[in-house]
């Protein structure tokens, strides 16, 4: 137990050398047992850790930003960002948890949040040395203030090239006075280097630098950045030890969500029913679909996740304009299918001696039947019997050229209407019809 809790006190520690509020390692406690005392602390603590994820850092205005705020606005704040970055909870979420309640739910995001943007990383390489750190931002905000001030803006064409052409020289002249000066550090960079010859503080080099040489001239900025060196060397060791030290918090957060999930057990369905009023049977039905939809969506994981890569290697191997003559070809295809499906399912006429039969699945045929009383042909005189047959054929014959326009017409006009889809395809109808 002292190890958890020399962990969480250099977890706080680390958190307040980098700007937030002084937090305890009580608080941890308490919320882990979701003690009404921690929910105010750490409403708070998430502000400001979501502020730095947003800015980088933490400043005094977001010190100010949590005073000033409300409570229900701070909450909501903090519910809206956390879903942003992907931290979903009914507990959190649910209209009671605004200001009083749902301690251990604000520690599990505070735990989730600090692992999923990596705020320890973030917190070292803000670990600069206060010696490199030069504010040179004022110089180019008097720089700017002056060009605004130098350049009005204009709409005019003549006016806008006559003042980019005044900036282009202000930038040559700017940069040969800035040449100049260069070459001045250098000499009297030099001039430094050969008058402190054979004294240096590090063993590689011989000589003093500039920045040594200034801090010695002034005594009370050496000391001042000595004190600041301390700091910064502390923070860097205790960030390095929670490195050493991590899992065990990582450990303590998986029994504060142990202590979250016997709860519910305990509780049973009764956490639902108050913001719910669903049957408990219906509750528990519910709960089986879901398990079986889980077992399912583990079933065929591994299959989809095969047909993904399926996906993705095919669809780099194809070019888009592969693509589209492949669909072209497809939708003819079909076209050319539900056209010959269509034809088969026209009614076709067969001609006997009584009259045409129609027939769905055979091919047009001329078909003559001879009749079964054989005595009544024998006394019908054969000329006679050769006028009427050749009546009865002649319309039959007018009957079927009827049938093949109509076919003709409609099958042309279905075929215009596909080649109508198609870019390169053209409908040629014949010269002449079939049937003259």
């Amino acid at each position: 137990m002292s190890q958890i809790r020399n962990t969480i006190e250099l977890l706080t520690k680390i958190l307040r050398e980098n700007g937030t509020s002084k937090v305890k390692a009580e608080t941890f406690r308490l919320a882990k047992f979701n003690d009404d005392n921690a929910v105010a602390v750490m409403w708070k603590l998430l502000f400001e850790l979501l502020y730095f994820c947003e800015y980088g850092k933490i400043d005094d205005i977001t010190i100010k930003a949590s005073s000033k705020l409300t409570r229900e606005e701070l909450v909501v704040y903090v519910k809206t960002e956390l879903q942003k970055r992907g931290f979903f909870s009914n507990d959190l979420s649910h209209p009671s948890s605004l200001a009083k309640c749902g301690s251990r739910e604000l520690l599990l995001a505070f735990a989730w949040l600090l692992c999923r943007e990596d705020i320890i990383t973030r917190f070292m390489q803000k670990c600069t040395s206060p010696l490199q750190e030069q504010d040179t931002a004022f110089l180019y905000a008097q720089e700017r203030k002056f060009l605004a001030s130098e350049m009005p803006e204009t709409t005019n064409p003549v006016s806008r090239v006559r003042q980019l052409l005044w900036l282009n020289n202000k930038l040559q002249l700017s940069l040969r006075s800035l040449y100049a000066l260069n070459r001045e550090k250098m000499s009297l960079q030099h001039k430094i280097h050969g008058a402190t010859s054979g004294v240096s503080v590090v063993p590689e080099k011989n000589h003093l630098s500039m920045l040594e040489v200034f801090m010695l001239r002034k005594p009370e900025l050496l000391k001042k950045n000595l004190q600041l060196l301390v700091k910064d060397n502390e923070r860097l060791q205790n960030l390095l030890k929670w490195r050493e030290n991590e899992d065990v918090f990582w450990r303590w957060m998986e029994s504060v969500l142990d202590a979250k999930e016997q709860q519910k057990t305990a509780c049973g369905l009764q956490e639902h029913s108050p913001r719910t009023n669903i049957p408990a049977e219906m509750i528990s039905r519910l709960q089986a679909s879901r398990r079986h939809l889980q077992d399912a969506i583990c079933k065929y994981e591994a299959i989809v996740d095969k047909l993904d890569e399926a996906w993705e290697s095919k669809s780099s191997e194809i070019s888009e304009e592969e693509l589209d003559t492949l669909l072209s070809s497809l939708n003819l295809e079909l076209s050319i299918q539900k056209a010959h499906i269509s034809f088969h399912n026209t009614q076709s006429y067969v001609c006997t001696q009584n009259d045409c039969l129609s027939s769905a699945h055979c091919p047009q045929l001329l078909m003559l039947q001879q009749e079964k009383k054989k005595k009544k042909m024998e006394e019908i005189d054969e000329a006679q019997d050769v006028r009427s047959e050749i009546q009865r054929m002649q319309h039959f014959v007018k009957h079927l050229q009827d049938d093949v326009y109509h076919k003709q017409e409609s099958f042309k006009t279905e075929l215009q209407n596909l080649s109508s889809h198609f870019r390169d395809a053209v409908c040629v109808p014949p010269m002449k019809p079939l049937l003259c």
